[in-house]
């Protein structure tokens, strides 16, 4: 939903050439997406996505992604590189003034390259206790997706509800061959009071389930491998390494928020709580391994001055704790728990600052970001710094337009200066093209080109391809 919304909003800034009247839903796109930073946090509150459009929207597109990564920040856990293809669907209606449903599905297949000390799923979500390898490989992936929507506005009240439930599943044909299968069910409730005709202040809350399981198959008998569980920065626990038993992870996230919309401000401030807890089977007992509790908090917020001008600025903060079950010798194949410690630990700050400008045709926008990033294990203790650094970027897009078609060419350039690494330096150039057919339906057409380079060589590198009909 996210990359559908930029493209809608990243071609919708000429939209209103495609007008016949000035009832064309297409200028609807234009007064609703001026420029291609406009910030949709704030429409992730199912009660606000009653404002997000006047007018009723279908697309369906085609899409193509690949990732290449050779640079020294590379995660071996996450692979060097992927290449995926996935076809969506979503649908926006407006049925009267005061009543809109939503929805989308999703199907994405591909694989991932030269993963290494992991063979467990969502590694993003989980990490670090995910099992893993010395021998990795290649996995494919297929992933499932579906949601939908409901708003409904009473007088000056707004209530919204929205569902959502993702599946994935994760193998490979060679030893060793794990078969990862996950899934997660989200629910989220809101309700909003209209302030003034043009404000509206919301509040929601959302919950998630989260479960996966995992199952490690080695069919050579020359396939020498070695499970291991790890706990953060290459430790592993010792009393389950070696051992094939099943796996599997369960969760839940938590996640109220509230927001603030009218026409020159937009904020959104969203919590998060997680916990996961992971186990593993032996002798066909469960035995929990590791807890991992996750904490987050971000503010986005943006100013408009004008139609030209517009400042957004974003701010997070996540805390992760994890937490060790330690077992003793086994009794008749029984482990008995000795104790627990929270002996993982990470945090993680970031601010971004950004600044976009409109003049006539052209869009520009300059943006300033600082992340830092540390986990820690506490005993033995050991650190690790996996970012902590300035970023900057400035991008430019022009808009051209020829009778029904118009071409959005653009560029970024960007700075990454982390500590831990050679600075790099990227270039992004990308092109957006929409053509409307009648009044009614248009297609569009996105490329884009992501390069990191440093010291004249390509540390990384990913291209992004689709291709969109629109239905009005």
């Amino acid at each position: 939903m996210g990359f559908f919304s930029s493209l809608i909003c990243a071609i919708a800034p000429l939209a209103s050439a495609f007008s016949v009247d000035s009832t064309d839903v297409l200028s609807g796109i234009a007064d609703e997406c001026q420029d291609v930073n406009r910030p949709i946090e704030v429409y992730h509150n199912p009660s606000l996505r009653q404002l997000w459009h006047n007018y009723s929207l279908t697309q369906v597109g085609a899409y193509a992604d690949l990732r290449r990564d050779v640079s020294e920040t590379i995660v071996p856990e996450l692979g060097s590189g992927d290449a995926f293809y996935s076809i969506e669907a979503s649908s926006y209606q407006k049925h009267g003034s005061s009543f809109t449903v939503w929805g989308s599905a999703l199907y994405r297949r591909g694989h991932i390259y030269d993963v290494l000390y992991n063979e467990s799923s969502d590694f993003n979500r989980l990490r670090p206790y995910v099992i893993g390898d010395t021998i990795g490989g290649n996995l494919s992936s297929s992933r499932y997706g579906v949601s939908g929507g409901l708003s409904k506005r009473y007088s000056k009240f707004i209530l919204g509800l929205e569902a959502a439930f993702n599946a994935k599943q994760e193998y490979r044909r060679i030893d060793p061959r794990p078969n990862n299968i996950s899934s997660d069910i989200s629910l989220s409730l809101s309700s909003s009071r209209c302030l003034s005709d043009n404000s509206c202040l919301a509040v929601a809350f959302s919950v998630e389930r989260y479960k996966q399981s995992s199952d490690i198959k080695i069919v050579s008998p020359l396939t020498r491998f070695t499970p291991l569980h790890y706990i953060g920065l290459g430790y592993d626990m010792t009393r389950f390494r070696g051992m094939q038993p099943k796996s599997y992870y369960k969760g839940y996230v938590l996640s109220p928020r509230a927001d603030y919309f009218s026409s020159s401000f937009l904020a959104s401030l969203i919590y998060n709580h997680s916990m996961y807890e992971k186990y593993v089977q032996a002798s066909m007992v469960d035995y929990l391994l590791n807890k991992l509790n996750v904490k987050s908090v971000e503010l986005h917020s943006s100013l408009n001055f004008s139609d030209c001008h517009r400042i957004q600025l974003s701010a997070k903060y996540t805390k992760r704790i994890g937490t060790e079950i330690v077992y003793g010798q086994p009794v008749n194949s029984i482990y008995s728990k000795i104790s627990e410690s929270n002996l993982y630990r990470r945090k993680e700050y970031s601010a971004d600052a950004l600044y976009s400008l409109r003049y006539g045709m052209l869009l520009c926008d300059a943006g300033i970001g600082y992340i830092s990033d540390v986990e820690e294990y506490l005993y033995p203790y050991s650190d690790n710094e996996l970012q902590n650094g300035v970023n900057a970027k400035i991008a430019m897009n022009l808009m051209l337009h020829r009778e029904k078609t118009h071409i959005i060419p653009g560029a970024q350039l960007s700075l990454d200066g982390i500590s831990n690494a050679t600075p790099r330096l990227g270039l992004n150039p990308r092109l957006y093209i929409n053509h409307s057919i009648s009044n009614t339906l248009g297609w569009s057409f996105f490329v884009d080109e992501k390069l990191f380079v440093s010291d004249s060589s390509i540390l990384s590198s990913s291209f992004s391809l689709s291709f969109a009909f629109l239905f009005f």
